[in-house]
């Protein structure tokens, strides 16, 4: 098991001018507390507002999760993590 991992969540498509939700779970298995920097950039046909950097600080052995709402400017499928 890896000390720290990150989970992406969302929907498999969007539709055009609909908000949909994505949420990033970071897992700390580690005996302390871990400090990770979230950080959300633009793409080709999804519209964001709101904060697009922070930091999650997760506690030992557990888990913390962030929401993002999105709005997709074009119906698409597929959305992925970049690490």
């Amino acid at each position: 098991q890896a000390p720290l991992a990150l989970a992406l969540r969302s929907p498999p498509w969007a539709r055009a001018g609909e908000p949909f939700e994505v949420h990033v779970c970071v897992s700390n298995a580690t005996p302390q507390m871990r400090e990770c920097e979230v950080v959300v950039t633009d793409a080709a046909g999804v519209l964001f507002s709101g904060e697009r950097k922070g930091t999650l600080a997760v506690l030992p052995r557990s888990r913390k999760t962030t929401t993002y709402t999105l709005v997709a400017t074009a119906t698409a499928s597929g959305i992925t993590e970049n690490t």
